[in-house]
């Protein structure tokens, strides 16, 4: 599987992985790169308060950005035990599948990135 690796300050810890496959999907979104931006932000703030295990999971969230509508989105991932998460489809969705992520507590924190 091709994956783009994302990484936080040190550069041998990976926190998590994007698959080429979500990187298109973002592209081919109507969001602005910003907005591209606030989501990756999002994804790697939410790394690690994923589920884990073997199977494959869909998480919701939320980009809020002054001056432009919210979109909601989701991704789906896996996440096995004692590896890192590693995302590989986005989804823009509605706010009704946003609320039920919350209901179901698959949603995704956004932690200050509002802009």
């Amino acid at each position: 599987m091709d994956a783009k690796q994302k990484s936080t300050e040190d550069e041998e810890e990976l926190t998590f992985q994007l698959e080429e496959g979500l990187v298109e999907d973002l592209k081919e979104s109507d969001m602005t790169v910003q907005q591209a931006e606030d989501i990756i932000g999002m994804l790697e703030d939410n790394a690690g308060g994923l589920i884990v295990g073997p199977l494959t999971y869909v998480a919701g969230g939320v980009c809020s950005r002054k001056g432009y509508d919210d979109l909601f989105f989701q991704v789906h991932y896996y996440n096995p035990k004692g590896e890192i998460p590693t995302y590989y489809i986005y989804e823009d969705t509605d706010c009704d599948t946003y609320l039920d992520h919350i209901l179901d507590q698959t949603n995704l924190l956004d932690y200050g990135r509002i802009i």
